[in-house]
């Protein structure tokens, strides 16, 4: 596991443009083994913790969504395909005239290319959720591993308000070391605002 991991999550991290993750604390590179000593949580952390949640979240919540998508431009595009296959194996007792004969067979083929880009949609649909979900994953799982380490549990509570302007509002309750912090923001720009009245 790379140490810049425990650093995202700690207070004492700053950034250098010449060197990188910097310790606050040592003034130096992270050098610990596998435990940090300086390891310290807060606001930081909070919303690291949220942010790799509510992504990951919001991914299988698109689950049905993608599933629906990819599905409709696959099978239409096998429909395209096996319509463009068929014309063009009986061209010519459909287009008798000999004007059409002479074009007979670029309406198929041009079924089929409709058909096969269909098909790269579906594909390209697939491939981007698969890569949106795998990396939202191992964000989260990465968080969790660090945490793992320090022996530090939480639990997150999160609600997603109406949708106004094509952004969602959500709200997020998380409790760590007996402590319990609400956040509200938007979910297309993580400006998170604190908003300790709201109760889940």
């Amino acid at each position: 596991m790379l140490k810049t991991n425990h650093c995202r999550l700690c207070d004492h991290q700053r950034m250098d443009l010449l060197t990188g993750t910097i310790c606050y604390q040592t003034n130096s590179k992270p050098q610990f083994h596998k435990k940090c000593s300086w390891f310290t949580l807060g606001e930081k952390f909070e919303k690291r913790v949220i942010e790799v949640n509510v992504k990951y979240q919001n991914i299988l919540k698109k689950k049905w969504w993608a599933v629906a998508y990819i599905s409709f431009f696959f099978l239409a595009g096998l429909f395209a395909i096996g319509i463009g296959i068929y014309l063009f194996m009986h061209a010519f007792e459909y287009f008798e005239h000999r004007y059409f004969k002479r074009s007979s067979h670029t309406v198929p083929v041009a079924i089929i290319g409709a058909g096969t880009m269909l098909l790269f949609i579906a594909v390209a649909g697939l491939n981007g959720y698969l890569k949106e979900y795998q990396a939202t994953k191992r964000d989260k799982k990465t968080v969790d591993d660090v945490l793992a380490l320090y022996n530090i549990d939480y639990l997150l509570k999160i609600k997603y308000l109406k949708q106004v302007h094509g952004s969602v509002r959500v709200v997020t309750s998380l409790n760590y070391k007996g402590e319990q912090k609400y956040y509200e923001f938007n979910y297309t720009d993580w400006v998170m605002e604190r908003r300790n009245y709201i109760s889940l």
